[in-house]
């Protein structure tokens, strides 16, 4: 089983324990630890704050988890372990992303099935686990965007009148989420949505 260590002993492991994988660590455990809920990460640019996504510490769902800290106070202690499942479930919902992309392309689920359990662990984007680009390694993005694109393509050579809640407020929705979780993904979803 891969990452096991982290359900044997979850709230003493780290994905990445140097350079930005702590950085990241650090970032959204204090923004999850200070008081008020805001947009300021106070533990930079003393004594003003900084913007939260400067911080690179997954500002959607930082932000979510404060939420639920402020809701339920006990929860605050395992901010860690969240922050770990929430990249390591990642994994999973590529691959159900992906077995989704695959029906929807007609192929066979004999064979879409377990490319679909293979391709998340051979993508790049899991080599960010242990490089602490913790934002950048959700492998899910860009086939949810192909997924997207390709229904919404779908729908179109089928002459389907789809009103426009159901077209443009998802990908608003969608790009909104994952500027949040990391700036780099609007340029790299929106440049590929764009020319499509």
């Amino acid at each position: 089983i891969g990452f096991k260590r982290f359900f044997v002993a979850p709230m003493d492991q780290m994905l990445c324990n140097i350079y930005d994988g702590f950085k990241n660590y650090l970032t959204f455990h204090a923004y999850v630890q200070q008081e008020e809920m805001s947009t300021i990460y106070h533990q930079m640019n003393y004594p003003f704050g900084d913007f939260i996504s400067f911080t690179d510490n997954t500002p959607i769902l930082a932000g979510a988890y404060k939420a639920l800290t402020i809701i339920f106070p006990a929860l605050a202690q395992y901010d860690l372990v969240f922050f770990n499942f929430f990249c390591l479930a990642g994994i999973i919902f590529t691959a159900i992303i992906l077995l989704k992309l695959f029906k929807l392309l007609e192929i066979p689920l004999i064979i879409a099935f377990p490319f679909a359990i293979i391709l998340p662990w051979v993508s790049p984007q899991l080599e960010r686990f242990y490089n602490g680009h913790f934002n950048l390694s959700y492998g899910w993005i860009i086939p949810l965007a192909i997924y997207m694109l390709l229904k919404f393509y779908q729908q179109t050579l089928e002459n389907q009148k789809v009103p426009i809640t159901k077209t443009f407020i998802p990908w608003a929705v969608f790009l909104l989420a994952i500027t949040f979780i990391h700036i780099y993904y609007l340029a790299i979803v929106g440049v590929f949505a764009g020319t499509f």
